[in-house]
């Protein structure tokens, strides 16, 4: 985790290094001085193609000067930021750069503070329009059914995201889950589902279930969730056996039965184009899915 001293020092290896293509850098306590050198470092660097930069805190300052590397940096083509905690006046910065980006770059934001609805609505703005944005994750701590439904429309208006994971630390109810379901499954470009809840409902798991089965270039799903009943298991295993392009799920499900685990060793041993479970997610005995090892699936 790295502060000022140890910024400038990497800023002057960064500016002559004539063949370095990507930079990771976790950044701690830095000031508004220690960023400038490095993103005039990174500004200068010839061959710089992907970089990704993890925050801790970030103050207003830091952000406006890191919006300018991202702005004038013309040579970048991945960008990949996770900052654990952002004020909605660092968001809306932040966001302003992500939608004036080039074509041909990708960028993924991972925002870990919990995302109340001022910022959901900021972030929904963004997410609207950002053509090169690809992967978004989000914690959303106090985000209510109305701020769910936003976010829904801004996700389904996302033309290139691919990726999106959330995790959702509070109730919402039937009317959320439906529009996070409705997002989900018309995202056009969307191939990878994250999602980890405290509870849902049997509403909001059809939902999810119809979005496995249909979406059109969904690859890869990975869900965790608190107290599953048989009935909700039901559902999703029948949206796992006949979904139309799914290659990968892994799952995180407390509390799950024995019958439930029978529903989803069938549904596995019937998906078509499944190459890979994981099932680490599962608290307790997993002696039940013995009979897994007869499918033709690859285990991670």
């Amino acid at each position: 985790s790295l502060g000022d001293p140890e910024v400038v020092l990497l800023s002057e290896a960064i500016r002559h290094a004539p063949a370095l293509q990507s930079i990771r850098l976790k950044i701690g306590d830095i000031s508004k001085e220690g960023i400038e050198v490095l993103s005039s470092a990174i500004r200068l660097a010839p061959a710089l193609q992907s970089l990704s930069l993890t925050f801790g805190g970030i103050s207003d300052e830091v952000v406006q000067v890191l919006s300018e590397v991202i702005r004038h940096a013309a040579a970048l083509q991945s960008i990949s930021l996770s900052i654990k905690d952002i004020s909605n006046v660092g968001i809306k910065v932040l966001g302003e750069v992500i939608q004036l980006a080039p074509a041909s770059q990708s960028i993924s934001l991972d925002l870990a503070r919990g995302v109340g609805d001022k910022s959901v609505q900021i972030l929904s703005d963004v997410l609207r329009h950002a053509p090169v944005l690809q992967s978004i994750m989000l914690d959303l701590g106090g985000i209510s059914n109305k701020s769910m439904k936003v976010l829904g429309e801004a996700i389904r208006n996302t033309p290139a995201l691919k990726s999106i994971s959330l995790n959702i630390m509070r109730d919402i109810n039937d009317e959320g889950h439906k529009a996070l379901g409705e997002a989900l499954g018309h995202a056009p470009a969307l191939q990878s589902i994250s999602l980890d809840v405290i509870r849902i409902s049997d509403e909001g798991i059809k939902a999810l279930g119809e979005v496995i089965q249909y979406a059109p270039g969904l690859q890869s799903v990975s869900f965790s969730v608190k107290d599953i009943s048989d009935e909700i298991m039901h559902v999703l295993g029948e949206a796992i056996r006949h979904a139309l392009v799914l290659q990968s799920i892994s799952f995180g499900l407390e509390g799950i039965s024995d019958e439930g685990k029978k529903v989803l060793t069938r549904a596995i041993q019937h998906a078509a184009g499944l190459q890979s479970v994981n099932l680490c997610g599962f608290a307790g005995d997993l002696s039940m899915f013995d009979d897994i090892s007869q499918c033709k699936v690859l285990f991670q």
